[in-house]
């Protein structure tokens, strides 16, 4: 274990305490960055994750998701005699370069080429008891298997899955903060009043991180992984008024439209009228929507004052 205790290297500059950087250079000298902080396993605690901005695309049906994470661990290779009286709990900064961090990456990305999700210019603090401290900024993009079956009212469930690629669960464990609840552990950051950050289309609804075991199957032992989950709920009011009501006029129209005389032509002019708006809706869901194996049950109800008039027109 390496300790400095050279009173002449804990000099305090000024009034804000900060630690003489002679101590920071002297922490580093034959520091392996590779090497993990001994004892041989090191936990790694993510006590939340803050979410900044996020959203869904529907035609890739991928989740992204932007914030910053809290990750800290325990090295004592970076221990250091704090005299500072100005500020006791102070920190030394370092690069993510300089010294050893948790190698992590996101388990389900949608971007398997960008094997890192986290910012390299987010500083390491490290206190003078060892604790590290390092709270980058995330992305996320992530697969989310959707079900469109009640589109435009529907809610989607997706997940981020973080974990070691190279470290088992014997050599680098992930832990959330179980102080709290799992709810505890993402924090939703709220936007000019708002309790979600601003999106026009989306909303989270519910979410927890749970710590999980991850198998892979070229090898025979675990990893440990972090997984974040969303529920997330679109806001559909503005379908309301762009889908919902049509149908209802367009059937209630359709249904009139039985009420005319079978021998003049104002019937199929009226019915055909009607299969023009409803064939316009069909092909707007067909761009609107990614290509899926289910039908929406927006367009069954948009089946049915097809159907209406089509028959007007056959028996006419």
């Amino acid at each position: 274990m390496k300790s400095i205790t050279n009173k002449s290297l804990f000099l305090v500059f000024g009034t804000v305490g900060m630690p003489d950087p002679m101590i920071r250079r002297k922490l580093l000298e034959g520091y392996d960055v590779l090497s993990q902080p001994y004892p041989y396993k090191t936990t790694v605690t993510i006590p939340y994750l803050s979410v900044t901005r996020y959203d869904i695309d529907d035609q890739q049906q991928t989740f992204e998701l932007h914030g910053w994470i809290v990750m800290k661990w325990k090295d004592d290779r970076l221990r250091w005699e704090n005299y500072s009286i100005q500020n006791p709990n102070g920190y030394i900064h370092f690069t993510k370069t300089e010294i050893w961090t948790p190698e992590i990456t996101t388990f389900n990305t949608a971007n398997p080429t960008l094997m890192n999700d986290f910012s390299d210019d987010a500083h390491v603090l490290v206190q003078s008891n060892g604790a590290v401290i390092w709270v980058p900024r995330v992305r996320f993009i992530t697969n989310c298997k959707m079900n469109f079956f009640q589109w435009p009212f529907d809610q989607q469930h997706c997940h981020i899955k973080i974990i070691s690629w190279t470290y088992n669960e014997q050599e680098m464990d992930l832990q959330v903060d179980s102080s709290g609840s799992s709810e505890s552990r993402i924090k939703v950051m709220s936007y000019e009043g708002h309790k979600t950050p601003n999106n026009t289309q989306w909303v989270i609804v519910e979410w927890s991180a749970v710590r999980t075991l991850q198998k892979d199957p070229c090898c025979a032992e675990k990893a440990a992984a972090i997984t974040f989950y969303f529920k997330v709920g679109r806001k559909s009011s503005i379908f309301t008024f762009t889908l919902v009501l049509p149908v209802l006029m367009l059937t209630v129209v359709s249904l009139i439209g039985f009420l005319l005389p079978l021998t003049g032509n104002s019937r199929v002019t009226l019915a055909g009228f009607n299969l023009l708006v409803i064939t316009s809706y069909m092909i707007y869901f067909r761009i609107r929507l990614p290509t899926i194996d289910h039908v929406p049950s927006i367009g069954n109800i948009y089946n049915m004052p097809f159907f209406f008039n089509l028959i007007k027109v056959l028996v006419t």
